[in-house]
């Protein structure tokens, strides 16, 4: 059995770093340009045979696959003080902190066994597809740069804020 990483802190409870966090980094994916999110969308497809692929490869370099699976680990936590009937929380009811026993989940990887020539034939069929898909996407990359052909990065030096403004001149 293992201790939660974070005493006192129930497993998976969103804390206000977290939400931040996770508003940034939804607010930036939301800033690509238009010509970004066409060749995303365009190259969804290959990016996510391309990992199929690496895994396969993977397998077949270990000698076997790695799954991931949730177990459950029974913990001792400190509970909140509770009222005399052991509801919620009484003002000035209970006696003291108590301890309860909580169930978290947590992934762990496994290896897997494997049929070495099925995923070789399988990764076979894969790079095949992927020629394929290879083209498909080169062409759709090709239509999004032309139906949204001013839509570029920036260099770093464009995407810097003109500061002259508020440069500090001399008296």
């Amino acid at each position: 059995m293992s201790a939660h990483p974070m005493p006192g802190r129930r497993a998976g409870a969103c804390t206000a770093t977290s939400r931040i966090a996770l508003a940034a980094c939804l607010f930036v994916a939301a800033c690509a340009t238009p010509q970004e999110q066409c060749i995303a969308d365009a190259t969804g497809d290959l990016r996510n045979l391309d990992r199929r692929i690496a895994e396969t490869e993977g397998n077949l370099r270990r000698g076997h696959a790695i799954e991931t699976v949730t177990v459950t680990d029974t913990l001792w936590t400190v509970c909140r003080n509770r009222g005399p009937t052991g509801g919620e929380d009484v003002e000035g009811g209970g006696s003291g902190p108590s301890f309860c026993l909580e169930e978290v989940p947590r992934s762990i990887q496994r290896p897997k066994a494997i049929d070495p020539d099925a995923e070789r034939a399988s990764l076979a069929a894969m790079r095949a597809r992927r020629a394929d898909l290879a083209r498909t996407a080169g062409q759709a990359v090709a239509a999004c740069r032309a139906r949204f052909p001013g839509w570029c990065r920036l260099s770093a030096r464009e995407r810097r804020p003109d500061r002259s403004a508020f440069a500090r001149r001399p008296p």
